[in-house]
């Protein structure tokens, strides 16, 4: 679930668990619904995407052929649209920590071994990296070791 970040909440500084984002107006926010609906919007999972990066990653899901679940209405009832990541991703499971500046990041960030590394494989993002853990990873792509 999608929206974009107006400019009376902008800048949104996001912390994650190794790193801090800032996401400016015009950016869209990526939410992930889980499975308890949250008090207030931010109180759900969410993530950054530059504009420019997200016309080139993401598609609106028009043709939606299953109920949504109750955090998913909640989120929709707040703004959000659902979307799908149309692009793949290169993706690396780090053996050892490494320094990593995303777009989003004011600073390099340590991304500690264990994370995934995600590089987007096409648009205006790629190349731009991106890290996140494995549970996340998991509910976010299906991988294809090579």
């Amino acid at each position: 679930m999608v929206r974009e970040l107006t400019a009376e909440v902008a800048p949104l500084v996001i912390e994650t668990e190794w790193d801090t984002l800032v996401a400016e107006a015009g950016s869209m926010i990526c939410f992930a619904p889980g499975d308890t609906v949250e008090k207030e919007l931010y109180g759900y999972e969410h993530w950054p995407v530059r504009r420019d990066y997200f016309d080139d990653l993401y598609e609106v899901w028009e043709e939606i052929s299953r109920e949504f679940s109750a955090t998913e209405r909640h989120l929709i009832s707040l703004g959000c649209r659902p979307y799908f990541r149309k692009v793949g991703v290169w993706a690396k499971k780090l053996k050892q920590e490494m320094v990593v500046q995303s777009p989003e990041s004011p600073d390099p960030a340590v991304i500690p071994a264990g994370a995934w590394l995600c590089i987007s494989a096409k648009g205006a993002a790629w190349g731009a990296p991106y890290s996140m853990d494995d549970q996340d990873f998991d509910s976010r792509y299906i991988s294809d070791p090579i």
